[in-house]
């Protein structure tokens, strides 16, 4: 996923659960309501919060690391490369 994409849902789902505690606080939302949209928007909001963006790209640098480390105590690190 691009990260403009994984950034726009990211907001989005946010804010909706911004809105949704605004309206139910202004009592717009009967508790039942209330309870099922943040239940299921509290569920999509859980992959952002567990991994964010910048997280998955310092675990792939990490990972990357790790594997030129192997690679170099293997000897086979001198003629594979690997930039990013």
């Amino acid at each position: 996923m691009p990260v403009e994409d994984f950034q726009d849902e990211k907001e989005q789902v946010f804010m909706q659960l911004s809105e949704l505690e605004y309206d139910y606080q202004m009592g717009k939302l009967p508790e039942r309501d209330y309870i099922n949209t943040k239940s299921e928007l509290t569920s999509k909001a859980s992959k952002y919060v567990s991994h964010s963006n910048e997280d998955l790209i310092e675990i792939e640098r990490t990972v990357d690391i790790e594997i030129r480390t192997v690679l170099k105590k293997s000897g086979v690190g001198k003629e594979i490369m690997y930039e990013k």
